[in-house]
């Protein structure tokens, strides 16, 4: 997984409206769990959902049980967050997320690009 380089960006953002988006559980009897789909075309340049969540730092995220779904910043956005004072280096979705805690982050076949 990476995140997009600013100048890949686009300038214009669309955001794809809520009703559009649909939680689902795993057709397969769910072993592979929840996901997000939408019930229409996606626009190439379009936000689907934004990362929502509770923010850890370093130390609280080392003392977490379970991170299973804990994301952190790249370590670019990491210096830089760092050299501003803030300590919030990861967000976890678990129990104060939307929908994006449906999101499958799938490496094999990838169909959304994080954007920090």
């Amino acid at each position: 997984p990476g995140y997009a380089p600013p100048e890949l960006l686009p300038t214009e953002w669309k955001q794809v409206p809520y009703p559009k988006l649909e939680a689902f559980y795993g057709a397969d009897g769910g072993s592979r769990g929840w996901g997000l789909r939408c019930k229409g075309a996606i626009r190439a340049d379009s936000v689907v959902v934004e990362v929502v969540g509770r923010c850890f730092s370093e130390e609280e995220h080392a003392a977490l049980e379970d991170k299973t779904y804990a994301v952190g910043f790249p370590d670019a956005i990491v210096d830089a967050k760092r050299a501003a004072g803030d300590p919030l280096h990861f967000i976890d979705p678990t129990t104060h997320g939307g929908m994006w805690r449906f999101v499958n982050d799938s490496q094999e076949a990838p169909n959304l690009c994080l954007c920090y």
